[in-house]
């Protein structure tokens, strides 16, 4: 069960080692990848950026923990139902888009207001 459980969490395994990697290349990095209205790339790319070890740390973890229970979750479905480890990254994968796609709005629309 425990190598199952690896097995389903491999893509959060090596996202959490760019997270890391990002965060020891330091502010170069950062201003490259953060989610800005002058990158527009960064909607895709600043799931990888952290402030701090602190901020990496609790976001490693929540993500962990809600992959943690998605796993125990999904055992629960009848096999027709669960979800397969491509399913579970595109899932990820689009709620950071869209988490930071919405930021960005908020962002332009506040910045927008105070002109």
């Amino acid at each position: 069960m425990i190598k199952e459980f690896v097995r389903w969490i491999s893509f959060y395994l090596a996202f959490a080692a760019g997270c890391v990697v990002v965060f020891i290349v330091g502010d170069s990095a950062f201003l490259l990848l953060k989610a800005s209205v002058e990158t527009p790339w960064g909607v895709v790319t600043a799931a990888f950026v952290h402030v701090s070890a602190q901020h990496l740390c609790v976001n490693l973890l929540f993500i962990f923990a809600i992959l943690f229970v998605l796993f125990w979750f999904n055992r629960a479905l009848p096999v027709g139902w669960r979800l397969d480890r491509s399913e579970i990254f595109i899932i990820g994968f689009l709620g950071s888009f869209f988490a930071f796609a919405g930021w960005l709005v908020v962002i332009w629309l506040y910045n927008f207001t105070e002109a």
